[in-house]
Formats: structure tokens, sequence, C-alpha cells
């Protein structure tokens, strides 16, 4: 009778949530916090914020951004910030391709 109380224990445990953000959205959010960092006024003004949303709906995203580990981490591992071991659901964040795109503006204007 044990067992079978602790298999039923295991079936009713939720499994856990495992959200992520699509790759755009992901590739917006550490696009704003290399070229702006925590300022959301100028995040609003940025050419690539398409959808013009406010300081407070960028704020929330980038939020969302942070409390997903998969993505954060690697974000965090690709500016060499995180150390430890790689997990195998970590994202492939190439910070050079995404930060790219914020120095070839200002060379186009020379």
């Amino acid at each position: 009778m044990e067992v079978i109380t602790q298999l039923e224990a295991e079936a009713n445990v939720p499994p856990a949530k495992t959200l992520k953000l699509p790759t755009e959205p992901m590739k917006f959010c550490v696009y704003m916090i290399e070229k702006y960092g925590d300022d959301y006024e100028a995040m609003t003004r940025d050419p690539k914020n398409y959808y013009q949303c406010t300081a407070a709906q960028i704020r929330k995203k980038i939020k969302k951004f942070k409390s997903i580990p998969s993505q954060w981490n690697a974000y965090l591992r690709a500016k060499g910030l995180f150390e430890g071991e790689e997990k195998s659901d970590e994202y492939l964040i190439d910070i050079n391709d995404i930060t790219k795109k914020i120095e070839e503006p200002a060379a186009m204007e020379e």
C-alpha cells in the first residue's frame, strides 16, 4: 500500500512549466539591454521598437526574459558573466551578431 500512495503522490504533482520566449522577442530584449541598459524611456524611441511599446511594456518583456533561466543564463554566459556547467536546454545566444546591429548605424553615419 505504501508504494501505491507514493506513486499516486508523484502522479498528482503537476509538471514543471517550461516557458520560453520566441527567438525574435528574445533578440529584442538582448538588443535593448545591450544598447540602453535600464533606460526604458530611451528604448521606447529606438527604431527597433517596431510595435511602439511603452516603457512599461518593454520593462515587462525584459522582466519576462530575465525570469526564464534557460534564456537568461545563456545570455549571461555569452557575456561572460555566468560560469558553471552549460545545461542542455540553454539557448545559444550570439551576442556579437546582435550587438553588430547596434554598431552598424554609427559606422554608416561617418
